[in-house]
């Protein structure tokens, strides 16, 4: 909408309610569905199964840092080593065919390949993400990696519909899915993503995204005491 008058326009984040804290509203209602993931999870960390981790920016950026930490205090216990960790453009599109023209994933997939120092051939990635909704987006990043003979799994904190019907839409059946919880809604953490501190500076507050990567720690923490 063009505005035409000559009152500056606050930011969407200043009309937010402040009586809560950002670990309220959005990290913290990560904690039981992250919970049940390292507890699926908690053994392959133990054996090193998994070499990076991929977190789906941008509403998916928070859940991987705190699965980051966790498996970096798992691998350290055990003696294996940590896993990497990239990020890869995920992002909400109003078709699947917008997304398709609008994100080069070959080249994403190839240059994320290309800082990471060790690419054992019996270890895996792991795709971390907050919202597995039609899985078109997952079935290609698997394939993109599957032809560079890296195999792939999903770690995410909720999902659309089951497994089942994840596989009629072409997930390949070697695609491990772990899901935190299956309510099949949109977790909370997926409507906050100026917390990332990657949106415009229009769309979020300084002073928030430093609390959210205070509550990354916070949170991974208390999932490591809970181990």
């Amino acid at each position: 909408m063009i505005d035409s008058s000559s009152e500056k326009v606050k930011p969407a984040w200043q009309f937010f309610r402040k009586s809560k804290t950002t670990y309220e509203t959005a990290v913290g209602t990560m904690e039981e569905p992250l919970i049940r993931l390292v507890d699926q999870l908690k053994d392959k960390f133990k054996t090193g199964e998994y070499f990076l981790l991929i977190g789906d920016d941008a509403s998916g950026r928070l859940p991987a840092l705190v699965l980051k930490r966790v498996a970096n205090y798992i691998s350290d216990r055990n003696g294996v080593q940590r896993p990497d960790m990239r990020f890869i453009r995920g992002g909400r599109f109003d078709t699947y065919e917008r997304y398709v023209k609008e994100v080069d994933l070959a080249s994403q997939v190839a240059v994320l390949l290309e800082t990471v120092k060790a690419r054992p051939t019996n270890k895996r990635a792991l795709l971390v993400t907050e919202f597995i909704s039609g899985g078109r987006i997952a079935k290609r990043i698997a394939s993109e990696l599957n032809q560079r003979g890296i195999r792939m799994d999903v770690a995410t904190l909720d999902m659309l519909t089951s497994r089942d019907r994840y596989r009629e839409y072409g997930i390949p059946e070697d695609v491990k899915i772990y899901s935190g919880l299956e309510k099949h809604i949109e977790p909370p953490i997926q409507q906050h993503r100026e917390l990332t501190g990657l949106l415009s500076q229009r769309w979020r507050s300084q002073q928030d995204v430093a609390a959210a990567r205070k509550d990354v720690k916070k949170l991974s923490d208390k999932i490591i005491a809970s181990l």
